[in-house]
């Protein structure tokens, strides 16, 4: 019985520590898919700063709009403007003099949409080139391109792109992770929206996620942290942030891709209760029948043991009844043949007296 279960307690201790193993080895997975998807998901936002640079540079070389350049008219150049404007991809455009004097817009573009002192005015970083910049409680993609009349720049167009849920969603689909888009620390999309920073966050996580302090473009980027465990509204998630950045601003927020770290252990816990469960029962089963074996086999040797007693204090006239058939029961018998032996025996020598 005690083997039994001592056997059951092994059994237990390995099931825990193979079960551990297996947790860690599903945590380690989820981690390796989260940094990998964490290099797509860079690679998404520089492909998607390539390309808006790309229709700067095919604006800036419509032919229409460096004729409307031309007339230094600035209502042709605004008309103009929506004119190309009209099919494109961009969240808004604006048409620039060199110095950075605002000539025409889209709507939507920021009252400002470059400082004249940016260094992407600066003289040769307009041709075709590009950043990432903090908007009005968003983060947008700018690209810089110059319109030329020959070789002389008559103007620059800039246009811009607001990173929102619909870039989020897009970025889901392509690495298949939930995706938060912070900047400033607050979320901007994401499916887990918070007005503020979830709580629960490690640290140095947090500090990744606000700004940094305005930096030259020489300056090294700090490397983002690995994975991180966190927890939100009572759920674990694991967290891979990549630092969204700017050569002129520095860090502006940080694109965060997580998973839910409980879903996925959730099949492996499921398991464990089920396999503890049974042992359990697996436990219960071998102490109930063990006991009822145990008692099968001391209530007869009990029983006998009383008879045998009995027989050596004398007592040779009740019978010794068998309990059991088998061995135990076998004896029995050889007991009871024992006492009508001696009772016969003690019979004929009180009759020959």
């Amino acid at each position: 019985l005690w083997s039994s279960a001592a056997a059951a307690l092994t059994l237990a201790v390995v099931m825990v520590l193979v079960d551990g193993s297996f947790r860690q080895q599903i945590q380690a997975d989820l981690e390796a898919d989260l940094t990998f998807a964490r290099q797509v998901a860079d690679g998404a936002w520089a492909a998607e700063l390539r390309d808006l640079v790309e229709t700067s540079a095919g604006f800036a070389l419509d032919p229409r709009l460096r004729a409307a350049v031309a007339t230094n008219d600035e209502a042709t150049v605004q008309q103009t403007l929506l004119e190309v404007f009209h099919d494109a991809s961009p969240s808004w455009a604006a048409v620039l003099s060199p110095a950075g004097r605002r000539i025409a817009t889209t709507p939507g573009a920021p009252n400002a949409p470059l400082a004249s002192g940016d260094p992407l005015l600066s003289e040769g970083l307009y041709f075709d080139t590009g950043d990432l910049r903090a908007g009005d409680g968003c983060l947008e993609l700018v690209g810089v391109s110059a319109i030329l009349f020959g070789a002389e720049p008559l103007a620059l167009l800039v246009t811009g792109h607001r990173l929102d849920a619909t870039d989020v969603a897009g970025l889901e689909d392509a690495v298949g992770r939930p995706v938060m888009l912070l900047g400033a620390g607050a979320s901007i999309a994401g499916d887990v929206a918070h007005e503020a920073l979830p709580d629960g966050l490690p640290m140095d996580l947090i500090e990744l996620l606000q700004p940094s302090p305005e930096r030259g473009p020489s300056e090294a980027t700090a490397a983002p942290p690995s994975v991180h465990v966190f927890e939100s509204s009572g759920e674990r998630f694991l967290a891979a942030p990549a630092a969204l950045e700017s050569p002129v601003e520095g860090r502006l927020g940080a694109l965060v891709l997580f998973q839910s770290l409980d879903s996925e252990l959730a099949p492996a816990d499921s398991l464990r209760a089920r396999l503890l469960g049974m042992l359990g029962f697996g436990l219960l089963l071998t102490l109930v029948v063990g006991s009822i074996f145990f008692r099968s086999i001391t209530v007869p040797v009990d029983h006998l043991l009383a008879d045998t007693e009995r027989l050596a204090s004398g007592d040779l006239d009740r019978p010794i009844v068998p309990l059991r058939d088998d061995e135990i029961g076998r004896l029995a018998t050889s007991f009871e043949d024992m006492r009508a032996s001696l009772k016969g025996a003690r019979t004929e020598l009180l009759r020959a007296e």
